[in-house]
């Protein structure tokens, strides 16, 4: 190197953009960006993006980063001449007037993993570290990933790339995607290029050469496609109780939908719920399991098992007036009366609130299936699916007046800025929420009374 370390830091003085960050912290401040070029060990151009809370503090960040590259550079050049002429004088003892022979080392053999191989070999890893459901939607995920970048060599990625493959995924049919499936598709990429990273297959400055900067488009981040979902996923009291009234003829629909109104539970929860967890003395439910996906190890074991429920914070006691626990008295009595009860045991299910009428296991798929197609036969224009009821559990609370934060506690929604053992050892929102639960059931009900009236 024949430049000085201050001629070194001379040449990019006024090199650089600087840039406050579009993200915005937990704290509510955006952090400040520099971004240059730069020759990296091997003499390749290169992109770096540092970032401080101080605008002040990044051209020293950016020196500091120059001065420890430049040492970096220094170290390498020597350990490369020392070894040239260790390599020199080998070659004049063994073979000494062969001129021919080139004393440079060996070059680097690029990698030739693709993009489809590296995500396979992490999933082998991550599977042992999540829920069965949790990884296949991982595996959901990477096929489509895959199916735009699944070929390219893990080695020749570029941020074009990248940017390119998330362009694609934030349209459907040239509709703007959800933001949300869009960030996770990109942040579980990221993910993905950080384990190339951990297997040498990427150095560190091409992982930042191809994930910095990266960005969701535009129209993604202005659709309101997410507020177009969450009211298609709502039904006021009046349309509740028209549906309601569409299958009381069917009482395992019909209790299912007034239990899931009424207590806010995932359909898995719900399906998954035990008869010791339902306490009519102190009003509440325990959730503590739910159906989920089984990973099969031999062909004539189920599709789905008594598993955890989503996160730590499902783990909760949900609040149920004495009067409501009428829905479950009448389930009870319907169990035994339609012979599931007797079949629940030969599976040792004996001790959940609904089952089959085999016996087994209810998934939330099938009995949604089957009860939208009995609608259907009634009403060509109602609908409802089992994850909607619990849309419908927070909004009409808040609509009765129940405050947002005893709701969050009752859906099992973690609430920011409060620690976990608070979180636990606070009940109030049990007893808070009681008279709410109650006026709302009411003027559901109202609503079906009313929608049988004009039937």
């Amino acid at each position: 190197m024949g430049l000085s370390l201050r001629e070194e830091l001379e040449r990019y003085q006024n090199s650089g953009s600087i840039y406050q960050d579009t993200r915005t912290k937990k704290d509510g401040t955006r952090s400040w960006c520099i971004a240059f070029y730069y020759d990296d060990i091997n003499g390749r151009k290169q992109r770096k993006v540092i970032s401080a809370g101080n605008r002040d503090d990044l051209e020293a960040k950016r020196d500091k980063f120059l001065t420890d590259l430049y040492f970096e550079k220094r170290r390498m050049l020597e350990e490369r001449a020392i070894e040239l002429e260790r390599q020199r004088k080998a070659a004049e003892q063994v073979v000494p007037y062969s001129s021919a022979v080139s004393m440079a080392p060996p070059a680097k053999q690029p990698c030739s993993v693709t993009v489809q191989e590296a995500y396979e070999k992490f999933l082998e890893t991550y599977k042992s570290t999540v829920a069965y459901s949790t990884y296949k939607t991982e595996c959901t995920t990477k096929n489509r990933i895959c199916g735009y970048l699944g070929r390219k060599k893990v080695a020749e990625l570029e941020y074009d790339d990248f940017q390119k493959m998330i362009n694609a995924v934030s349209f459907e049919d040239g509709i703007p995607a959800p933001y949300s499936s869009v960030f996770a598709i990109m942040s579980k990429f990221k993910r993905v290029l950080r384990y190339c990273w951990q297997k040498k297959w990427l150095t560190h400055d091409e992982l930042d050469c191809i994930t910095a900067n990266v960005k969701i488009p535009t129209a993604v981040k202005n659709s309101d496609r997410a507020e177009q979902t969450k009211i298609a996923k709502f039904r006021d009291f009046e349309q509740l109780g028209e549906i309601l009234s569409l299958v009381e003829g069917n009482r395992f629909y019909y209790l299912t939908l007034r239990i899931l109104l009424v207590t806010g539970l995932r359909p898995g929860e719900f399906f998954a719920l035990k008869l010791e967890n339902i306490n009519r003395e102190h009003e509440r439910i325990y959730i503590e399991n739910a159906v989920t996906a089984n990973e099969k190890k031999k062909d004539w074991e189920p599709n789905v098992k008594i598993g955890s429920p989503k996160n730590k914070g499902s783990k909760r006691y949900v609040p149920l007036p004495k009067e409501l626990f009428r829905y479950f008295d009448e389930l009870e009595e319907l169990m035994k009366q339609s012979g599931r009860r007797k079949e629940s045991y030969c599976y040792g299910n004996g001790n959940l609130a609904i089952v089959s009428n085999r016996g087994t296991l209810i998934t939330a798929g099938s009995f949604g299936k089957n009860m939208n197609t009995y609608i259907k036969a009634k009403s060509s224009k109602a609908s409802i699916t089992l994850g909607i009821p619990r849309h419908c559990y927070q909004e009409l609370l808040d609509r009765v007046g129940a405050k947002d934060s005893d709701i969050e506690r009752s859906v099992g929604h973690v609430l920011p800025g409060i620690g976990n053992k608070s979180y636990k050892t606070n009940e109030a929102y049990l007893t808070r929420l009681l008279p709410y639960i109650l006026e709302m059931d009411q003027r559901i009900e109202a609503e079906y009374q009313k929608a049988r009236k004009r039937k």
